[in-house]
């Protein structure tokens, strides 16, 4: 809504004609006048970008705060995948071991040692 009001108002300006020593000072002030209401468009513009860039950064922050955060996961899920894999092994080894020893119910007293005091 402003930018169409100043587009109006330089619209104005560079209507406006006369003669060659007026017509000259007048192209300084459009001229001055067009560079200050361009700047004060680009602070404006600037100042309501400003939340939105703002509000930016602080997505693309988390973004990669997340980003590390999932590579440091995978990480730990890789690491704890291999000790679940070795802990697996060594359980079956032992359960081997122990369907391949005598059992305790066929022995007999002979086999049996004596506790020791």
């Amino acid at each position: 809504m402003a930018c169409s009001r100043v587009v109006q108002f330089v619209q104005r300006l560079n209507t406006v004609g006369g003669n060659a020593p007026v017509a000259a000072c007048r192209q300084d002030r459009r001229a001055t006048a067009a560079r200050l209401i361009y700047g004060r468009l680009f602070i404006l513009r600037r100042e309501a970008l400003a939340p939105m860039h703002e509000s930016l950064e602080q997505v693309q922050s988390k973004i990669a705060y997340l980003e590390r955060a999932m590579a440091e996961l995978s990480d730990v899920v890789f690491r704890q995948h291999g000790e679940i894999q070795a802990l697996q092994s060594a359980a079956q080894g032992r359960q081997d071991r122990l369907e391949v020893a005598p059992s305790e119910e066929g022995r007999s007293a002979e086999q049996e040692r004596p506790p020791h005091y």
